[in-house]
């Protein structure tokens, strides 16, 4: 796809089934102007023209539609695909560090054998003869393919392919992360395994256990906009219950939510079926194992079930991968009898192709490799000699094996691989992938492959069927075709799919390719069968995704490492979570950020968790006191402590919590503390959690909604001044922003926009201990009532206001800040001579000091990820937010002296939103959005009364508790 500027346009939502019949219809969403070709830039290329393609990412098997910007030839942008219903134009700071990844100077260039380098060649011809080998032999039976989950159907027709020449290999998929659980609960409660997909849109009353639906990946996106649509304050306003250990977003985003023990999470859901049973008797058979619960809980449960049950067909329990099998069957039937079936949810096939992607595969691999039965184990799933469990030495079996191993980097596993073949970025290979509702997102590349060498999966599996060596694209288009029934020896029809097939690329998804909804009968006897779980007694160690670097495989990107967590506000590290009562409890000095006690460092512990069989793994980890965490609980975050040689970014940071994963509990296991000797440097951007009585981010309840604009007055209207004060001329355009506090989930996705929209470096560990981060815009994140039971937790995004009283504009010695003719604070790079004054002066701190040439030591390919159209600052000039002038002004150039539309420009953080939280327009004409939101009851403005006229304004927070609780 390729349009002439991002963002020119408000795209309306369609329905799910509407966009992908659009796609068969016609190409117009795509405004491509070449067919896709093998070769990367096209021909008819435009110095400077902007471009955007649709394409995807795969992650964990699943789809994610992108819109991806290009200019002059390289890609400069990814964001979410627009008019896709799972993503709906949103990213998050995984989606968008996808750029950082692709420039990556330590991806790995080389094919090598043994250590050595070869040729794809020898690769090729190697791989020729062992098909040859053992296919005489025995039909394959001793080759293994170890692949990650998917349901791309080009691998699937490769591995027909593959299984027609050795009919007895086989191919094993898994993922650390895989949602075996999910599968399995569907199995329990349907009879199959099923996807449910949410709707969010419709639901009134939301339960969360253990599910944190909110964070920015994959369909979440698309969920968190539906969420956040559904937060309209007014009399519909929906209601969000959450029950976790660990504070994440959808739980700091809750009216209610209740913290327990990743184990006892059950115990509250199977509470709560008993609950709605008194009320719903055909749920009578979940009653039979209900739990005795303590009176905070028992009420707790209470009202949730009077609230789910009121809400009907609009209420919706929702449970996360890391619960056992039973509790998403609960969540199942409670769902199903109240009537959302059908309706907040829908159920689908899979989008994997391989529903059996837990432990039990991998094991059994394993006991072959330990057997000696495999003679050739083909491996591309990410990294597993360093995220399986570690019970079961997939390292050490791999190094005994013939192992051809395809992966991005020289990570652990290349180590032990006698073959390393590198892998193709995303953004340079030709593909196909399913999304969550089964839709077909294609994929295609934005650039030529920067290193020769490197093969996709599709080209590696394609080398299995003698055909490693066509292209990429003639090998998707095929395979495509094939599916279509194209008859191959027809030219009409053949051009007629090319044709079709064009458009497809274009549009980024295949026309009716999504699962239809299925709505089977649920099994109640046996969820009631399957006896309640035991919660761990003592102190639990509950492992985790982790918000940035996932299972691992993004540790080596320096925008996700710095990027502070949206809950912790650590950089650069991962750390035991736990309560401060239980911190307290331990014995443990955590101190408080910003205090004597925290410079010295966070305290040490070694953990300690026994498994199946005299099973003991051990680690040492700082510890970090987390308000809201469950007490009696541990989280540590998964995905660090990387030792890979060819990763030096990620290498040496944090410590990998894998040590501690056993397969039998992958989750939650019983762990023992005790502390050792030394402390542990830990980073945060944010030193306070507390807002003092300052009115900074601010939240009511929906019932006080009709007196808040009078409760609000003292944070709005004029204010005394004996400066100057500067009057907006009639008609010239007035930039200014709003950021709606109550559809901020605090997520970040704004913060790496922003990062790879205005070519802002990273500082590092002991750079942002210095406080040097050169973030321009930051989330805030603040606690309200005690830090053992936060009442509710906010976030706020803070950039520069753009002041009509800019205290930095009067202190400057040279006239670098300036107000502009349109409103807009700018910097004079050229000008600026690095006193400071400027930042010392502004109460927002917004204002970033380049203390040093960050962009000095970068190596020529890490340039290529910089915006051309953004200035590259040298050493010690300031920066700050700009508004994105590149895009007001590229909209000026593009309306060719018409005047601008309302919305002609999109910042890069409003455009990454997956809520659409931040709105940016023009304050001059009361009609355009931005305006409106500016005359809304709730605006305020941040630290009014210093008199400084930002033109941001913030949108107080709603809450919608329950009366019951309240």
């Amino acid at each position: 796809m390729a349009t002439p500027d991002e963002g020119s346009d408000h795209l309306d939502e369609p329905g799910r089934r509407d966009f992908l019949k659009l796609l068969g219809a016609t190409a117009a969403l795509a405004g491509c102007e070449r067919r896709a070709a093998e070769h990367l830039p096209p021909e008819t290329l435009v110095a400077g023209k902007t471009l955007r393609y649709a394409t995807s990412i795969t992650l964990g098997g699943v789809g994610t539609p992108l819109l991806v910007t290009a200019r002059d030839g390289r890609p400069v942008k990814v964001d979410g695909h627009p008019e896709h219903p799972l993503v709906r134009g949103g990213s998050g700071p995984i989606e968008q560090a996808e750029l950082l990844r692709l420039y990556d100077p330590q991806r790995a260039r080389a094919l090598k054998r043994n250590g050595q380098p070869t040729s794809l060649r020898e690769l090729f011809d190697e791989v020729s003869a062992l098909v040859k080998k053992l296919s005489a032999k025995d039909g394959g039976r001793g080759v293994r393919f170890f692949t990650e989950p998917s349901g791309s159907p080009l691998l699937g027709t490769l591995k027909a392919r593959i299984l027609e020449q050795l009919p007895n290999a086989r191919f094993v998929a898994w993922s650390p992360l895989a949602p075996q659980a999910r599968y399995d609960g569907a199995r329990l409660a349907f009879g199959r395994p099923l996807e449910p997909l949410y709707d969010l849109d419709k639901a009134r009353v939301v339960a969360s256990f253990d599910h944190d639906f909110l964070s920015p990946l994959g369909a979440n996106l698309g969920a968190a906009r539906g969420w956040a649509n559904r937060r309209t304050p007014g009399p519909d306003m929906a209601r969000l219950y959450a029950v976790e250990p660990s504070l994440t977003l959808t739980g700091a985003s809750a009216d209610h939510r209740l913290r327990v023990k990743g184990t006892e999470v059950e115990v509250v859901l199977r509470g709560l079926a008993a609950a709605v049973a008194r009320m719903r008797p055909a749920l009578k058979p979940l009653a039979a194992n209900a739990p005795k619960l303590d009176a905070t809980r028992d009420k707790w449960v209470t009202a949730l079930a009077r609230d789910l049950v009121a809400a009907g067909r609009e209420a919706l329990v929702t449970v996360g991968d890391r619960q056992p099998p039973v509790v998403h069957a609960l969540a199942h039937a409670l769902t199903a009898e109240l009537g959302a079936l059908g309706h907040c949810v829908q159920l689908v096939s899979p989008a994997h192709a391989e529903p059996n992607v837990g432990p039990q595969p991998l094991k059994a691999l394993a006991d072959e490799l330990a057997s000696g039965s495999v003679d050739l184990l083909v491996v591309t799933a990410p990294n597993p000699a360093y995220s399986t469990y570690t019970n079961i030495d997939l390292a050490g079996l791999m190094k005994r094996s013939k192992t051809l191993y395809l992966g991005p980097y020289e990570d652990e596993t290349a180590a032990v691989s006698q073959w390393f073949v590198p892998q193709r970025h995303a953004l340079e290979a030709w593909g196909d992938a399913r999304a969550l509702d089964g839709s077909v997102l294609l994929q295609q590349p934005l650039v030529e492959p920067l290193h020769p060498d490197a093969l996709s999966e599709a080209q590696l599996f394609a080398a299995f069927v003698g055909e490693g060596e066509r292209k990429p694209l003639d090998v998707l288009e095929e395979s495509w075709a094939r599916r279509q029934g194209v008859d191959a020896g027809d030219p009409v029809q053949r051009a007629t799919f090319s044709l079709a097939f064009a458009g497809w690329v274009q549009a980024g998804a295949v026309p009716n390719s999504a699962s239809p909804f299925e709505t089977p009968p649920i099994d109640l006897n046996a969820i009631a069968a399957v006896p309640p779980g035991t919660p761990i007694a003592g102190l639990e160690l509950a492992l985790a995704r982790d918000a940035k670097v996932h299972d691992g495989r993004f540790a080596n990107c320096a925008w996700l490492q710095e990027l502070p967590d949206p809950i912790t506000k650590l950089v650069w590290d991962n750390a035991a979570l736990i309560s401060p009562a239980t911190a307290k409890k331990l014995g443990l000095d955590v101190g408080v950020p910003g205090e004597a006690s925290w410079s010295s460092g966070a305290p040490r512990v070694r953990l300690t968790v026994t498994g199946p069989r005299g099973w003991a793994g051990t680690l040492e980890a700082p510890v970090f006191a987390l308000p809201g965490h469950a007490d009696d609980s541990i989280t540590l975050p998964l995905g660090y402590g990387r030792e890979g040689a060819g990763e030096q970014v990620a290498h040496g940071v944090g410590v990998s919590a894998y040590a501690l994963r056993h397969s039998q509990q992958p989750w939650f296991c019983a762990v023992e503390v005790a502390p050792v000797a030394g402390r542990h440097p830990l980073v945060t951007t944010q030193q306070h959690g507390k807002m003092e009585g300052r009115e900074l981010a601010l939240e009511t309840a929906v019932a006080e909604l009709p007196g808040v604009r009078e409760r609000l007055a003292h944070l709005n209207g004029p204010q005394p001044t004996l400066l100057p004060v500067l009057e907006a001329t009639p008609g010239v355009y007035r930039w200014g922003m709003a950021i709606d506090l109550n559809r901020c989930t605090g997520c970040s996705a704004c913060v790496t926009a922003c990062q790879a929209e205005n070519n802002i470096p990273v500082v590092g560990k002991d750079g942002v201990h210095q406080n040097r981060e050169m973030f321009w815009l930051r989330v805030d994140r603040y606690f309200t009532g005690s830090l053992d039971e936060p009442e509710s937790v906010l976030s706020q995004p803070v950039t520069c206001q753009h002041c009509e009283n800019a205290p930095c504009e009067h202190v400057c010695p040279v006239s670098a800040t300036t107000h502009g003719d349109e409103g807009v604070n700018t910097v004079a790079y050229h000008r600026c001579i690095g006193a400071r004054h400027c930042s010392n002066n502004c109460p927002y701190q917004v204002r970033r000091f380049n203390h040093l040439d960050y962009q000095r030591d970068l190596k020529p390919i890490e340039r290529l990820a910089s915006n051309p159209h953004v200035t590259v600052r040298g050493q010690r000039v300031m920066e700050k937010c700009t508004f994105c002038v590149q895009r007001i002004e590229r909209a000026r150039v593009e309306a060719a002296g018409r005047k601008l539309a309302d919305g002609a420009v999109v910042t890069a953080c409003q455009q990454a939103c997956p809520t659409q939280a931040i709105t940016f327009g023009s304050l001059h004409d009361a009609r355009t959005e931005v305006s409106k939101k500016h005359a809304d009851p709730r605006r305020y403005e941040l630290l009014h009364g210093l008199g400084t006229r930002p033109k941001n304004a913030y949108l107080v927070k709603v809450r919608n508790p329950n009366p019951e609780l309240a």
